[in-house]
């Protein structure tokens, strides 16, 4: 899409397009902090309404997703 679309590369502030593994490794590291975020928020959450005793040592996620 950045090759295509010069405008989307002015606003990012894009002098020249970035390799495409550039992209894919950053989103991982990216994706990786958006999901632990969002677990912390979710324990933090059940704690809050008594549905957890004790630090959890264990998640389940029955998604189906690779988290790697």
């Amino acid at each position: 899409m950045l090759t295509d679309f010069s405008d989307l590369r002015k606003v990012l502030g894009l002098k020249k397009i970035p390799h495409y593994s550039t992209l894919c490794y950053a989103e991982k590291r990216l994706l990786k902090k958006a999901f632990e975020k969002l677990l912390a928020s979710i324990f933090k959450r059940a704690e809050a309404i008594g549905m957890l005793d004790e630090p959890p040592e264990a998640a389940i996620d029955s998604t189906g997703l690779n988290g790697n």
